[in-house]
């Protein structure tokens, strides 16, 4: 799949609805997708591996993803744990929930809670957790 700046892509896949965003990974042709998923009434988004600083939170909101109301958005544990770049969630994204991704998880990043008291940061392998 082939994006450039402020394009999407919609698909279904057997009645799970994905829409393709271009974020970019702040690397010169090298593609970077997020994916707002729609699956039985709950809205994921996940960010892949965008750069914020490639990336503005206004970027984001051009997108609509605050009106998207995410349920549960994926992003990269940075935006969590760098204050600079909280506000590609708090104001970008807006989801209910938040995870944070790409960190070891015997090395999970530490206070993110105390930010985001909606995210859940995993500890273990294989751990799961289950939409309210």
């Amino acid at each position: 799949m082939e994006l450039k700046k402020g394009e999407r892509k919609q698909i279904d896949v057997e009645g799970i609805d994905l829409e393709a965003l271009y974020l970019s990974h702040g690397v010169a042709g090298l593609l970077n997708l997020g994916f707002v998923i729609t699956v039985d009434g709950a809205k994921l988004f996940h960010t892949g591996d965008l750069s914020p600083d490639h990336v503005p939170v206004s970027y984001l909101q051009d997108y609509g993803l605050p009106e998207e109301q995410i349920d549960v958005a994926f992003v990269p544990d940075f935006l969590l744990t760098m204050e600079e770049y909280h506000a590609h969630v708090t104001e970008g994204i807006q989801p209910r929930y938040v995870f944070p991704m790409h960190y070891p998880y015997e090395d999970p990043p530490i206070g993110v809670e105390d930010d985001f008291p909606n995210a859940f940061v995993f500890t273990d392998t294989m751990e799961n957790w289950v939409l309210p």
